[in-house]
């Protein structure tokens, strides 16, 4: 028998991997949800080990066993509860999944950043463009003035000094 063990500082994926470990040692029998309670988890409330046995039955149906009745819930460690524990298990999942969260922020964090200064940016464009307007406007008149004296001295018109 296991020593009692209080949830309530663990994840969720944590408590369930305590309870395929249990059920692993108790592997080829059914386990009640009762039995749970009064073995391994004591501390915790049935309703409470009930969703964990819902929550297990959700994930796969080749990870265990897992059979719903009116008064009691009942799991059952598979060939693959072992496999699926030494892997890493729901803890692994919940790292995993926390980690793609933490990645999607940063990303999200980082796109918000750029779209910041991109809005700083086109401010500051917007706040230049009357002065850069005057200044294409000035750039052409001389570029014009500039082609017409050309053109008149090219046609002889006006004589220039060298």
């Amino acid at each position: 028998m296991l020593a009692h063990i209080t949830i309530t500082h663990m994840s969720t994926g944590e408590a369930q991997d305590l309870i395929l470990e249990y059920c692993i040692k108790n592997k080829p029998e059914m386990v009640s949800a009762s039995q749970l309670h009064e073995e391994l988890l004591s501390e915790t409330p049935t309703g409470i080990i009930n969703h964990l046995l819902e929550k297990i039955s959700l994930a796969s149906d080749e990870i265990a066993i897992v059979k719903f009745g009116e008064s009691n819930n009942f799991i059952a460690a598979t060939d693959l509860t072992e496999v699926f524990i030494n892997q890493g298990g729901f803890t692994k999942q919940e790292k995993d999944e926390a980690e793609q969260k933490r990645i999607q922020n940063e990303r999200d964090n980082i796109a918000f950043e750029k779209s910041k200064i991109d809005l700083d940016l086109a401010k500051k464009m917007l706040k230049e463009y009357p002065k850069t307007k005057w200044m294409s406007r000035l750039g052409f008149f001389i570029g014009t003035v500039l082609a017409i004296l050309k053109l008149v001295e090219y046609l002889g018109l006006l004589k220039f000094p060298n």
